[in-house]
């Protein structure tokens, strides 16, 4: 091998990706089927109504299908092998962290940190290592959703069915959180931790309302 070699078979983004090992095959049979489609009909602003095709039906269902879990959805195949896995073993549970971010390595303290929250919230909330089981560190940052990007950056983002959150370039900065107590990184951590138990408590904050 040569030295400096990249390890690892990244893909190129420009190339056509291989296809999934799935086969989409449609069935009137409601027991056998995977995925319903129930929107046959589609009517655009300004558009008479009409049945959508066959290939825009299983467009959606392909959309449907392979957004189920973060790794056969287009968007992190094409970024191909990460940078960095790191695998953090927390009261027999496994989170594992996938760098996508060429700049900005996932550091011993960055793992300090990270075992550091996920000890403290789920020392109270111990079904938190139930709902998650991956971070992805994205290379790409998201506009934030106020306009504002240095008052209210996207710092990331959670993705509830994948079991997974990813978290923006912004997001692994040791600077202040917004809670100026912790690092971003860890406010932006426990913040999307956070979200996976918000369900639990929907009943008691609406009965606040």
């Amino acid at each position: 091998m040569v030295d400096n070699e990249p390890t690892g078979i990244a893909l190129n983004t420009n190339a056509v990706l291989p296809p999934l090992p799935f086969t989409y095959i449609k069935t009137d049979d409601r027991s056998r089927a995977q995925i319903r489609d129930v929107g046959a009909l589609f009517q655009a602003e300004n558009e008479p109504q009409r049945v959508r095709t066959e290939e825009e039906i299983l467009a959606g269902v392909r959309r449907k299908k392979e957004g189920q879990n973060w790794y056969t959805d287009e968007y992190w195949r094409k970024k191909g092998t990460p940078q960095e896995q790191i695998d953090i073993y927390l009261n027999g549970r496994t989170i594992t962290v996938y760098n996508y971010n060429k700049e900005t390595p996932f550091t011993d303290e960055h793992l300090a940190r990270a075992i550091g929250v996920f000890q403290k919230i789920a020392a109270s909330f111990p079904q938190i290592l139930d709902k998650i089981q991956w971070v992805l560190i994205d290379d790409m940052a998201e506009p934030s959703l106020f306009g504002d990007p240095e008052k209210y950056p996207a710092n990331g983002k959670f993705m509830e069915q994948q079991k997974a959150f990813k978290m923006y370039p912004r997001g692994m900065s040791f600077a202040p959180h917004r809670i100026s107590a912790v690092s971003n990184f860890e406010g932006t951590l426990g913040h999307e931790l956070a979200h996976s138990l918000e369900g639990e408590f929907k009943v008691e904050w609406n009965k606040m309302c």
